[in-house]
């Protein structure tokens, strides 16, 4: 196979992949209001609103908009810092766990229906290759641009 054709073989296969259930679903699970419950329920504590603007490259109004909107949703809720009154904290709340832990497990779901249809063998052989692309990705953006 030529170099031209295995370029458009492999763009093909990434927007094939792009519009599958699984990545739509890990996508929709990394983005806005989901990635901020899931780095709540995965550190299991208390973040400030500046910590997670930073964590999701948005600017402080950005978040305050997102928090607003979980917080009437009651996933978040806004408390101040025991410590020092004038910082806020922003926890988790019961209902927001369980919307990660409802994703985590959809997601789950897909995957396992996906890799049940693959096999073990090829299962593995998709595991080795996308890790190796992730390390590949991971060198080329550590390399200084000029």
């Amino acid at each position: 196979m030529e170099t031209n054709e295995m370029l458009e073989n492999i763009a093909a296969i990434l927007a094939g992949i792009t519009r599958s259930r699984l990545f739509w679903d890990v996508q929709q699970s990394v983005r806005g209001e989901r990635i901020l419950l899931s780095y709540l329920y995965e550190t299991g504590g208390a973040c400030t609103p500046g910590r997670l603007a930073d964590l999701l490259h948005v600017s402080a109004a950005r978040i305050t908009k997102i928090l607003s909107t979980l917080e009437s949703k009651d996933l978040v809720a806004r408390e101040a810092d025991p410590a020092d009154k004038r910082r806020v904290a922003v926890r988790l709340t019961p209902a927001g766990a369980r919307v990660v832990t409802d994703v985590h497990a959809q997601v789950l779901s897909h995957a396992s229906q996906l890799f049940r249809n693959l096999g073990e063998h090829d299962t593995e052989e998709f595991l080795r290759i996308v890790n190796k692309i992730l390390s590949l990705e991971e060198m080329v953006d550590a390399v200084p641009t000029v």
